[in-house]
């Protein structure tokens, strides 16, 4: 499934999603803004948020997951967030598809 294929109509005018899997799903998340599909490691935790403590209160399930596995992904299924395990997680380009 080419993401270029599909068309966003809410903008004037109605434009393409970007070409690939990765660029669709973070231009999706910015439009809507809530994740569609992010994974997580404890570095970026680090890099996206000053502390531990922060990090803990903007994503406590992402926060707990991490300390028992070394990649967590946020993805949007079905109408809800769901946070789990990275090797439990469906593909990007599956959670893209809606098929998870």
């Amino acid at each position: 499934m080419n993401p270029a294929d599909w068309i966003d109509t809410a903008t004037i005018p109605p434009r393409p999603l970007p070409p690939t899997v990765e660029a669709a799903l973070a231009y999706l998340a910015e439009v809507l803004g809530h994740p569609v599909y992010a994974h997580w490691t404890l570095a970026r935790v680090k890099r996206r948020y000053g502390s531990l403590a922060e990090a803990k209160a903007a994503q406590p399930a992402v926060l707990k997951l991490l300390l028992a596995h070394d990649g967590v992904v946020e993805y949007w299924e079905r109408g809800r967030l769901r946070t789990v395990p990275a090797a439990q997680a469906p593909s990007p380009e599956t959670a893209y598809s809606g098929r998870s």
